[in-house]
């Protein structure tokens, strides 16, 4: 009764005091299902294209989707979880949106990967743009923050991947550390102030630490899966979710010099990593 057939499922978001999970589709629909018997409630036509990112905002009681890479633009599309209904779009000057979050307030902070940008969108339908950069930051990809102490965590690719540690409110570079490859998402942890980046290509969780003087620092890995980079974080339960899947890697061809790995059916897999 969960299945959403031929959609080709990219991301998901929960919003339970709405009883709803969300499912962000390849086919450009957004899955809605009863959260406690998983069953299908619709399928929401948003895009021709794929979709790419799903969030819920729960102070503004609303769902937050992005669009995959659409040339010089993505369209940031708003459902309200009240009624399931969408109630707006906008467009972003980026060609592809990688994964949000959203501030306490609604603000949207999201990585422009390919524009070597972070953007922070505020307001009642996120009119509002800032777009900071940070020196050695290239292809910003995931971000995270501290919100009770001002700090905003950037993972960034490039050749020399860093973690970067930034101002919330000002977007000002505070520090920076070595990071993994190929980071896809992280997230913070705030009841013991650190920092999960898991690195799909490494098969491994960073852990980042806030040390007592204040500083960040690397406090050590634990081995995961390959391409296990998508990941999200129970607060609550202090338990991350990785997911990941046994695939195969096609050799480079002259027509797909960058070939994505093809992921094997019935292989799809959780790990589940406790914090203490």
């Amino acid at each position: 009764p969960g299945r959403f057939t031929g959609a080709n499922a990219v991301a998901f978001a929960f919003a339970p005091e709405h009883n709803r999970a969300y499912v962000a589709n390849m086919d450009g629909t957004l899955g809605i299902a009863a959260l406690d018997r998983m069953t299908v409630q619709n399928r929401l036509k948003l895009d021709s294209g794929n979709l790419n990112n799903v969030i819920y905002d729960a102070g503004h009681q609303r769902v937050i989707v992005t669009s995959g890479r659409r040339g010089n633009h993505s369209t940031l599309y708003f459902i309200d979880a009240r009624t399931d209904a969408l109630v707006g779009s906008r467009q972003v000057p980026a060609q592809k949106l990688d994964a949000p979050i959203v501030l306490s307030d609604g603000t949207l902070v999201v990585p422009m990967r390919d524009e070597n940008q972070v953007a922070v969108l505020s307001g009642q339908l996120l009119e509002k743009h800032q777009y900071w950069t940070f020196e050695g930051c290239n292809k910003p990809c995931a971000v995270a923050a501290d919100e009770s102490r001002q700090r905003l965590f950037i993972a960034c690719r490039g050749a020399s991947p860093q973690l970067i540690i930034a101002d919330l409110m000002t977007g000002k570079r505070l520090a920076a550390l070595p990071t993994t490859r190929a980071v896809n998402s992280m997230a913070y942890d705030r009841q013991n102030d650190r920092l999960l980046i898991p690195s799909g290509a490494d098969a491994s969780l960073t852990v980042v630490a806030r040390d007592p003087d204040g500083q960040y620092r690397t406090k050590g890995s634990v081995s995961t899966r390959l391409w296990a980079h998508n990941m999200t974080f129970d607060s609550a339960r202090s338990q991350a979710y990785l997911l990941s899947a046994e695939f195969t890697q096609p050799e480079p061809t002259a027509e797909q010099p960058k070939p994505d790995p093809i992921f094997h059916p019935d292989t799809f897999t959780v790990t589940t990593l406790k914090t203490q």
